[in-house]
């Protein structure tokens, strides 16, 4: 496995998953080995689709797949950016040196 990384998003529209069987939609555990498995690259963080979720449902999932997947979780529409970009900069700390370098005050 190289360097290169992948953020991957796993949508999870709340409504879809509550009508469909468990069966019929895949874990984000299996998409990410399905990921990995075909790619030369691994998965830094996922992102949740947040639509027809309440707030503590949101919370909940971030939570869960976090905890299940031991990687960080965020939805990138309703979270700051700045939780994707920690993704990247923990997964390739020497980015972060960069943009320190880089970025004007």
């Amino acid at each position: 496995m190289n360097s290169r990384a992948a953020i991957s998003g796993f949508v999870r529209p709340w409504a879809a998953s509550r009508a469909r069987s468990a069966s019929s939609m895949p874990t984000a555990a299996s998409e990410i080995a399905l990921i990995e498995a075909f790619a030369d690259t691994r998965v830094i963080g996922v992102t949740i689709n947040h639509e027809e979720m309440t707030e503590d449902e949101l919370n909940n999932a971030i939570s869960e797949h976090h905890s299940q997947l031991g990687l960080p979780v965020t939805d990138p529409l309703t979270r700051p950016a700045s939780d994707l970009v920690d993704m990247v900069l923990t997964a390739f700390p020497a980015l972060a040196v960069v943009a320190e370098t880089t970025t004007p005050v």
